[in-house]
């Protein structure tokens, strides 16, 4: 018997990780359903498609592009994927993004423009996610 689906159940979030812009009709790699300081939606959704990160080399958006003959390509993908995908949580945790030109990396640096980005300020996005998924645990 298969196991009933997760996606309609209460308290219960997901990143949908698969298909194309063509097929989503959103032109990224990954969005968020909601920026959601306090964690306070607890039936969030976020999508990683996969096209732009699969397409042959050179393009920038694309994991091919960094890889060699020497590289741990599963390894690669994975961990490529992975910063992706909690990026992505990162934002229905409460997370905006971070400025990606400062010294210091952070897993929520915005990918694109920063000329765009609407928001300043200062962003802790480590005790942004872990108040946002603590409270009510003491």
């Amino acid at each position: 018997m298969p196991k009933p689906s997760c996606w309609t159940r209460p308290d219960v979030s997901q990143v949908v990780v698969g298909g194309t812009i063509a097929e989503s009709g959103i032109p990224t790699l990954g969005i968020s359903s909601a920026i959601d300081p306090g964690n306070y939606g607890h039936e969030d959704t976020a999508l990683v498609l996969l096209d732009l990160l699969s397409a042959a080399a050179p393009n920038p958006n694309s994991l091919n592009t960094f890889l060699g003959p020497q590289s741990d390509k599963i390894g690669f993908i994975g961990r490529g994927l992975g910063n992706i995908i909690t990026h992505e949580i990162g934002h229905y945790s409460g997370n905006w993004h971070t400025d990606q030109f400062e010294d210091t990396a952070n897993l929520m640096d915005q990918g694109g423009n920063i000329a765009q980005k609407p928001f300043t300020g200062f962003e802790d996005t480590l005790d942004t996610a872990a108040w946002g998924y603590s409270r009510g645990l003491g």
